[in-house]
């Protein structure tokens, strides 16, 4: 099926989830109970479940009858926003294709002036609030779709940060797009860090495996001093560093069966 051909398909279908799309629902059994999720069909063969309620992460993903993650232990289970004390991070981490670590934190547990920080901070185990979904419309030949998110990590007379989230793509084309945009919503600079968990697992990752990247690969500063000011900032994709960058747009593209992903 060619879906850059609307003339191919077009006359023949009725409802746009016939190729793909985004269909929300909410887990009624198991440690995932009345968890909000989101499956997206790319209509490629590509297809994932966003978590709306761990921070609208990816965990599962499937290209083909071909699993792309490594899902722990634990699966999917429930926030529980109170996990950051120590290692109690790691008593609700699913895996998955995504993990957002932050906002505050991202690395081992610690202490500063601003209190004390669990592994990898609180970000995963805050529920999202939804803020559009849009579908593909096969009518007016628009196959792109988009879901939109806000996330927020905050405390009274303390740092009060939010994560805008937008994931995207286009019915025919085995892509994910994440576009994050942190913003601090308080009156004074707030710590931040962010690290994009990746978390790929068999088959993808078996005997013969290459990762191809083509992005830029930096060693991690000897600082740790970033800061937000009061205002927006946009981030690009980085490896388990920190980032003090401003006024950058972020595009995290991951390009399947490639899976390269590609800063913009």
């Amino acid at each position: 099926m060619n879906l850059k051909d609307p003339s191919s398909w077009k006359y023949k279908l009725s409802n746009s989830h016939q190729i793909g799309g985004i269909e929300t629902s909410i887990l009624d059994n198991g440690p995932g109970k009345g968890v909000r999720i989101a499956w997206v069909n790319t209509g490629t063969g590509l297809r994932y479940k966003l978590v709306l309620d761990r921070g609208m992460d990816i965990l599962d993903a499937f290209f083909n009858e071909n699993n792309l993650t490594w899902i722990s232990h634990a699966g999917l289970t429930a926030p529980q926003p109170f996990s950051n004390q120590g290692i109690d991070w790691l008593r609700t981490f699913g895996g998955g294709l995504l993990t957002t670590c932050g906002l505050s934190n991202a690395g081992p547990p610690n202490t500063d002036e601003t209190g004390s920080c669990g592994l990898h901070g609180n970000y995963s185990n805050l529920p999202a609030e939804l803020i559009s979904v849009k579908q593909p419309d096969i009518f007016t030949g628009d196959l792109s779709f988009e879901i939109v998110a806000k996330v927020r990590e905050t405390t009274t007379f303390g740092p009060s940060l939010e994560l805008l989230r937008r994931i995207s793509g286009t019915l025919g084309s085995a892509q994910i797009r994440i576009k994050d945009t942190v913003t601090n919503r308080g009156n004074s600079p707030a710590p931040h860090m962010i690290l994009y968990h990746i978390n790929c697992g068999w088959p993808l990752i078996d005997e013969g495996t290459r990762i191809v990247w083509q992005g830029e690969k930096k060693p991690k500063p000897q600082t740790s001093t970033t800061q937000i000011s009061t205002g927006s900032m946009s981030l690009p994709v980085v490896q388990h560093r920190w980032m003090n960058m401003r006024d950058l747009e972020k595009m995290w593209l991951l390009s399947i069966p490639k899976l390269i992903p590609v800063i913009k």
